[in-house]
């Protein structure tokens, strides 16, 4: 694997991000004995320098542009060592038992097929699209402080934002509205009020059919030009709201 699959450097830096201590040792005690000799530390200290000068030339908006790609690999590399760790296999069976009733065909199809392979000769860009699939379906590994790797669920953020309401709050005696969302419009208009000198009523609760975010910002875009503050707008009816939303949520009754 190591020369045709990925190069020895980056498998020791697989190992590094595992922090598997006693098998980083070994591996670093036999790289002198390899033909030729390899000397780890000092090929780091070299590129470390070589890093160093390349950084100083370099402007702060391209600056800022390399550590971000630099962010987003070590990230990428993270994820791959966690998922390598943990086993190739195990993770195929976790989405087949915890998500088998949404998994696509297309996906299912993936997954038989990354079954069949060698876990070790497995690329990066298979194991990348393997930690797409776990995470789209609420699977995640995390990493203890001994080294570990444990498997965990969690609640997409997708879901997150659906499951919250889009909102419309008046301010009585004004024209004044807020446009925002909450999972819990009623709470929110009460936590509001404790701060308002004048009476506020909750106007119109929406059950939106997708990300909830996106389809506030959508509206404070579209009453951009009524904007009195944040996201209070000025002579807006219910009315107008219901126009600009059509298909894209439901009215609930405010009770």
């Amino acid at each position: 694997m190591i020369g045709k699959k990925v190069t020895l450097y980056r498998f020791i830096e697989f190992v590094r991000a595992s922090r598997n201590k006693s098998y980083l040792n070994e591996i670093e005690t036999l790289l002198p004995t390899l033909v030729p000799p390899v000397d780890y530390l000092e090929r780091n200290k070299s590129v470390a320098k070589t890093q160093i000068t390349h950084k100083k030339n370099l402007s702060k908006k391209e600056l800022k542009r390399e550590r971000t790609a630099e962010k987003k690999a070590n990230l990428a590399l993270e994820r791959e060592s966690k998922i390598r760790t943990y086993g190739i296999q195990l993770c195929i069976n976790a989405l087949f038992e915890k998500a088998d009733k949404t998994l696509h065909y297309v996906e299912k199809q993936f997954l038989h097929s990354l079954s069949q392979q060698n876990g070790s000769l497995i690329p990066s860009s298979e194991v990348s699209r393997l930690y797409r699939t776990m995470k789209k379906h609420g699977l995640v590994l995390t990493r203890a402080n001994s080294g570990n790797i444990t498997l965990s669920g969690f609640t997409m953020a997708s879901k997150i934002q659906r499951a919250q309401l889009l909102y419309v709050i008046r301010q009585s005696g004004t024209n004044y509205c807020k446009i925002g969302i909450s999972k819990d419009p009623k709470k929110r208009l009460r936590d509001m009020q404790t701060s308002s000198p004048t009476k506020l009523k909750l106007s119109l609760v929406f059950e939106t059919k997708k990300n909830a975010i996106k389809l506030e910002k959508s509206l404070h875009k579209a009453f951009h030009k009524q904007r009195a503050n944040g996201e209070w707008f000025l002579d807006i009816s219910d009315e107008k709201v219901i126009e600009t939303i059509a298909d894209r949520g439901t009215v609930k009754k405010v009770l």
